[in-house]
């Protein structure tokens, strides 16, 4: 049987080990390379540094082909701000993806038969003659009137002319209607459960956790302003993980603070020693999709309190009293915060649950599945 041909196009480099870098290197990992030959093109993009290791990068890079080029959009926003409107330079992204198609790099991918698109705006480096596949990793398609109007856009070939199939998180299957007849397969992110397994833990203190990127959409600042309420009534240690704009505040707040500790950058078996240190994940996004690190914190035995922005998202969760959704405010996350700390929740039961759902292995076969169905339903 001839193997099939796919590429993975993602706007970053692998080794910055973030949520889409993440979702990729666990889909490789578990990649059946007797029916795929697989290449990656990524940029030489690593925002917030190296968190993959070199020793984990091994894993995939025997199985995969990977191919970088610059991160022309990251260039090209750059400008925006300072002399494009956004209508120019709506037009121009897609002009200037047109023109690296014909790139010795480029040119060099060969005949493809599948591309899967972990930033949508790539679909422009390629044509209809592969199976160009867009994805919820960078666009979140959510119920709002303007990913409708995307959604209707991509279906009728106005908006990423090349996209012939669309996967979607199922949390998003209100969406399915927008996208008309185009092909949609669902399926969710997951998480490595042999890594993030939980520990009971006495800690004298509570201790509050936070990872991601240092932003105020995410909400770090908030973070800050919820650890200053509990602080007023409970003992309780703060850590952060993560880096970003807002690096210096939290830097200059953890100085100031013996029980505030920053971390800018940890490798993985690091970062699940501090998840199943601590007792709860604090996650105030204001706009998010669908958060691994949410997943992470879960399999590896924390409760977790966010916004009402993630509640489509892992609303399944609440079974197991083991998350809290609020508003964005600090008075009622703290309070979410102060009444989960009393709940009591059987940790190994919540994992041997994500174990079966969520495990990389089993999503990664499932992804591959997918795919390969598009190649049938194509002849």
């Amino acid at each position: 049987m001839k193997k099939i041909d796919i590429l993975f196009a993602i706007h970053t480099n692998i080794k910055t080990g973030s949520g889409s870098e993440k979702a990729l290197y666990y889909y490789l990992k578990y990649a059946d390379t007797s029916r795929f030959n697989i290449t990656v093109l990524e940029t030489n993009s690593i925002p917030g540094g190296q968190r993959l290791n070199d020793t984990d990068l091994e894993v995939i890079r025997d199985k995969t082909r990977f191919i970088e080029i610059k991160d022309y959009e990251s260039l090209l926003d750059s400008i925006k701000i300072k002399f494009l409107s956004e209508p120019l330079y709506v037009i121009l992204l897609p002009l200037l993806f047109k023109m690296l198609r014909h790139t010795k790099t480029l040119k060099s991918l060969g005949k493809l038969d599948i591309v899967y698109l972990f930033h949508n705006n790539y679909s422009y480096l390629f044509t209809r003659s592969e199976i160009v596949v867009a994805s919820n990793h960078s666009d979140f398609f959510t119920n709002s009137l303007m990913y409708k109007i995307k959604a209707k856009l991509i279906s009728l070939h106005l908006l990423f002319p090349s996209v012939k199939a669309v996967h979607l998180f199922p949390h998003n299957m209100k969406m399915k209607k927008y996208f008309y007849n185009l092909p949609l397969f669902f399926l969710n992110n997951g998480v490595d459960t042999e890594l993030y397994f939980p520990k009971e833990n006495s800690n004298e203190k509570l201790r509050i956790l936070f990872v991601g990127r240092l932003e105020p959409i995410k909400g770090i600042s908030m973070v800050l302003d919820v650890y200053r309420v509990l602080k007023t009534k409970i003992p309780v240690e703060l850590i952060i993980v993560g880096s970003g704009s807002l690096e210096g505040e939290v830097k200059n707040f953890s100085k100031s603070d013996g029980n505030v500790h920053y971390l800018k950058y940890v490798g993985e078996k690091d970062l699940a020693e501090i998840y199943r240190s601590c007792d709860i994940f604090l996650a105030p996004t204001q706009s998010d999709n669908y958060p691994l690190v949410v997943l992470e914190a879960l399999s590896s035995g924390l409760k977790v309190v966010t916004t009402k922005v993630l509640y489509e998202a892992y609303k399944e969760f609440i079974a197991f009293d083991v998350i809290r959704f609020t508003d964005f405010d600090a008075t009622l996350l703290s309070q979410a915060v102060l009444e989960l700390a009393k709940t009591e929740i059987d940790k190994n039961v919540i994992h041997d649950y994500i174990a079966r759902e969520y495990s990389w292995k089993m999503i990664s076969e499932r992804l591959f599945n997918s795919l390969s169905d598009l190649m049938g339903a194509e002849k």
